[in-house]
């Protein structure tokens, strides 16, 4: 007669959700992660008096009991995916001594926190974005770190407004010049601000940075998709950026 080997060990399962559970070789029964009915709660206090609630495993020293500068990574990074934290997108001298606010995508989540402690961060706030809405992963990070929902993954001052920020660089290719702004928008209900307002380039190559603002009211916008531009000029040349907005 002959023995067969019956193989039951750590199958992928990233789910809910269709042909999330891997069953290809050499897995022969594919066994899903289950879950624990306990819960691991960990807090968000900001300065302007709201509170977050989310989830975290780590069991090291506490962070000072006052509050910290807090920075979202986007405006901490001159690459374009630095809201990801992934390795090398960090600039320390805006990270170092402060919370930083990460969004949940691509790199490890373990590793984002790795990364915000490489470069001296004190801690993370780690947002889930839509592919992951609500669901709260509890992880052991290096450093004082919680997870958040989808829902908080937005920056809010007491004002019933909500605003998304994104961080962008220019290069200058050709000679030297003061580039200033315009913004064109179709939608009244969502204002477009840009800081700085005004980009001056001394020498080819050099990089500069600025951080577009979207704000809108809490409810939904009567037009749910439309369209914007950013306009850089400098009299004689024009660099333009179209926007996409859609509000799920």
């Amino acid at each position: 007669m002959e023995k067969g080997i019956l193989v039951s060990c750590s199958a992928g399962n990233a789910g809910p959700s269709p042909f999330s559970l891997s069953n290809v070789a050499p897995w022969i029964t594919t066994v899903g992660a289950g879950t624990l009915d306990r819960d691991f709660p960990a807090f968000v206090s900001l300065g302007n008096g709201q509170n977050y609630s989310g989830v975290s495993l780590f069991k090291g020293a506490a962070l000072p009991g006052k509050l910290l500068p807090f920075v979202y990574a986007g405006n901490a990074s001159n690459a374009t995916n630095g809201n990801l934290c992934m390795m090398g997108t960090l600039i320390p001298e805006k990270v170092a001594g402060r919370i930083v606010f990460c969004d949940r995508g691509v790199s490890a989540r373990v590793q984002k926190g790795a990364v915000v402690k490489a470069a001296g961060g004190l801690g993370m706030v780690l947002a889930n974005t839509a592919a992951n809405g609500e669901e709260l992963v509890a992880d052991a990070h290096l450093l004082p770190a919680t997870t958040v929902g989808q829902k908080s993954d937005t920056t809010t001052q007491g004002s019933g407004l909500t605003a998304v920020k994104h961080t962008r660089t220019l290069t200058n290719v050709g000679q030297p010049g003061t580039y200033k702004l315009s913004i064109t928008s179709e939608n009244p209900q969502v204002k477009i601000s840009v800081q700085p307002a005004m980009l001056s380039f001394s020498q080819v190559n050099e990089k500069k940075s600025y951080t577009v603002t979207f704000t809108v009211s809490s409810s939904m916008p009567s037009i749910a998709n439309s369209f914007a531009r950013i306009e850089w000029s400098d009299g004689k040349h024009i660099v333009g950026s179209p926007i996409a907005i859609s509000w799920n």
